[in-house]
This record gives C-alpha cells, sequence and structure tokens, in this order.
C-alpha cells in the first residue's frame, strides 16, 4: 500500500517496541497490571522465534515442571490444546505430554501458525477491551528522547499512515536492539568478553566495542545490557536518521 503522509499522534502508558516472544510477554504483563498497551512490530506476525523465524522453543529441561512464567506455561498448554482441538492424533504415550512435532530440539516443537494463533488468543481480551493495541508491519522511522530515556517514537503503519505513539514507558523487545541505536541510546551488541577470555558460548568476537572500551586497556571489556527499558516525562527532543551508537 503506498504512502499516504497522513500523520496524527496517540499517548499509552507503556509502548512495546518489537513484538517478538519477549514483547508479546511484556504487553500480557502490562495489561494485566491495568495499563494500556501499544505493540509494534515490523513483521506480519507476531512471535518471533516460534512464528515468523519457524524456531521451536528451547527451553530448559525441567520446564514440564518448574522453572518458567505462568504466561509461558499457558502458551505451552494452548499450543497442546490447539492440536488436539484441531488435529486428528495418534494415541498418546501413557503418560507422556503432547510434542507435536515429535521433535528432539525441543519437548513442544510445532508450526509457526499453531504459536500464532495460541498468541493471537491470549491477547485477544485485551484488544477487545481496548486496552492493547497491536501494529504489525509497522516500520520505525525515529524517536523521541529526554537524555537517555525514550519517551516515544513515530512509525510508518502497514496502511502508509505515519503515527506518533508516546508513552509513559517504553520499552526495547526489537531482536536486534534498534530503538537504542536510533535513538543515540549508549549501549553494546555482541557476547561477553572479559579480560581477555571469550563468555562460555560464544562463536566470534564483538565486531564493535562496548561504550566506553577505548578509556580502558585492550581485551577488557565491561558488561552492560543489551536492552534497556525506560520510562519519560520532560522535555524531548526527537532522533531519526543515522543516530551515533554509544
Amino acid at each position: 500500500m503506498g504512502r499516504t503522509g497522513r500523520t496524527n499522534e496517540v499517548y499509552t502508558d507503556v509502548l512495546v517496541v518489537g513484538g517478538g516472544v519477549g514483547g508479546v510477554a511484556a504487553a500480557l504483563a502490562a495489561c494485566e497490571g491495568g495499563a494500556r498497551v501499544a505493540v509494534i512490530e515490523p513483521y506480519a506476525w507476531i512471535g518471533g522465534q516460534l512464528t515468523s523465524q519457524a524456531v521451536p522453543p528451547d527451553e530448559h529441561r525441567w520446564i514440564e515442571t518448574h522453572g518458567s512464567t505462568a504466561s509461558y506455561r499457558r502458551f505451552r498448554q494452548g499450543v497442546r490444546s490447539y492440536y488436539q482441538d484441531w488435529y486428528a492424533l495418534a494415541p498418546a504415550r501413557a503418560g507422556g505430554l503432547l510434542n507435536p512435532g515429535n521433535g528432539w530440539v525441543s519437548a513442544l516443537c510445532h508450526e509457526p501458525r499453531a504459536a500464532l494463533a495460541v498468541l493471537r488468543a491470549m491477547l485477544a481480551p485485551w484488544r477487545a477491551s481496548g486496552r492493547l493495541v497491536v501494529h504489525t508491519q509497522a516500520t520505525l522511522l525515529s524517536a523521541t528522547t529526554d537524555g537517555d530515556t525514550v519517551t516515544g517514537v513515530a512509525v510508518r503503519l502497514a496502511d502508509g499512515s505515519v503515527q506518533h505513539i508516546g508513552a509513559r514507558q517504553v520499552l526495547e523487545a526489537s531482536e536486534t536492539g534498534e530503538l537504542l541505536a536510533l535513538a543515540g541510546i549508549e549501549h553494546r551488541t555482541g557476547p561477553l568478553r572479559l579480560a581477555g577470555r571469550p563468555a562460555a558460548g560464544a562463536r566470534r568476537r564483538l565486531s564493535t566495542p562496548p561504550p566506553g572500551a577505548l578509556s580502558r586497556p585492550p581485551g577488557r571489556r565491561s558488561r552492560s545490557g543489551a536492552r534497556r527499558p525506560a520510562s519519560t516525562s520532560g522535555s524531548p527532543r526527537s532522533r531519526s536518521g543515522n543516530a551515533r551508537r554509544g
């Protein structure tokens, strides 16, 4: 659809930038806490890893009994119920839990469309009440900041219109941390490296140094988060285009 150039402004309690698994979990928690929430997601499907990336959940081995949030447990049961309700399944093993894809990489291998259906169902009551708005196929254009605090964003929606969304709290839940870079907020991404030794499981060295690295001896890097949520008030300033990084 063509770009119309139409612009409008809205304000909400919580803005979640990214509709992946973490973004959906954050939106659910905020809605359950009484907040008005907006989610912006660049792809047509919410769910990130479980849907548009077509990757099954990779949890720890105790996931069936403990070590998860209540909302994630609801999601897992929702996926199993989706197959039990809509598919003709072979008889289950005695005492065994359904693994729809019967894969070894996860105890809950399933189709991306199943995860999408369950996530949409979990969000449906909040969307119907008007407390939650989800924008898919939305392109992040610029960020409004107050120091290192993000106060809102400009986004191009699927219909081509541009919307400015302001919020009391902005959560960075994108897959790449793009909001931090766009807003010019100091940050670092990549595997952690301390005292010249790579972090466990790290497959490659950082391609860019973390904030302040040039002021320290080579081979030593500080630890800082790759994603930083923020709540704000005060006089904003807008940043867009080629924002500085750390």
